[in-house]
């Protein structure tokens, strides 16, 4: 409970919370940034195979075929 008074304290003030504007990118944007990654997956290459040859981490491929349902 204090801790919502003070979220709400801060609120009143003026004070900007969460996420940057800007910073959470769109389908379109994705689709953009991760071209030769989802161009990898869609030919059938592994997903470290693809993360090496794209430059990205593994993490990142599996998030792409994640979102991209691939």
């Amino acid at each position: 409970n204090d801790i919502i008074g003070f979220l709400e304290k801060l609120e009143a003030k003026g004070v900007k919370m969460g996420r940057k504007v800007g910073s959470i990118k769109s389908k379109e944007q994705k689709t953009d940034e991760y071209s030769n990654v989802i161009k990898h997956l869609k030919k059938g290459q592994s997903i470290r195979n693809t993360a090496k040859l794209c430059g990205v981490s593994v993490s990142t491929v599996q998030r792409v075929k994640k979102e991209f349902g691939l």
